[in-house]
């Protein structure tokens, strides 16, 4: 349908500048003729595949036209994802660039803090249980002078 109407458009083209009394028939049948070859050979030229199996994704084979649209749609996605997708402006990819770079430092010196934060509270943790301990081995010491003296009321 589609190559009639363009036939139709290069025929109606063809009459307003040669009208068919200063053309001859069988120039104009040529014309005519070799439009439509045209048209035709485009239209093959468009498909894909070997002979065999256009024809029988022609005969109504539902198994092997399902294996050919899945097969061109898995080609079309695979095009899609092969292409990166990239901005058009490179002013706004520098941009997000030195954006992402003063993030990562961001995050670095934050890190490299709660390191030094993280080293000092451990040392303050590890003062606290030397302390600890040390209280812990006074009070047993007090308790056994208190132990001592109870025993022995008369020597104080």
């Amino acid at each position: 349908m589609e190559s009639i109407c363009l036939s139709q458009k290069i025929e109606t083209s063809i009459l307003m500048f040669f009208p068919l009394s200063f053309c001859k028939a069988d120039i104009w049948e040529r014309i005519f003729d070799n439009n439509v070859k045209d048209e035709r050979k485009r239209g093959n030229l468009v498909r894909m595949g070997s002979v065999t199996s256009r024809v029988s994704v022609d005969r109504g084979d539902p198994t092997k036209r399902r294996r050919v649209e899945r097969s061109r749609k898995m080609a079309e996605a695979k095009e899609r994802n092969s292409t990166p997708i990239v901005p058009s402006d490179m002013q706004s990819i520098l941009k997000r660039c030195e954006n992402l770079e003063r993030e990562v430092r961001s995050l670095k010196l934050n890190l490299s803090f709660m390191n030094r934060k993280d080293s000092e509270q451990t040392k303050q943790i590890e003062e606290l249980e030397k302390q600890n301990e040390d209280l812990i081995e006074e009070k047993e010491r007090l308790l056994e002078e208190i132990e001592r003296i109870i025993s022995d009321p008369g020597k104080f």
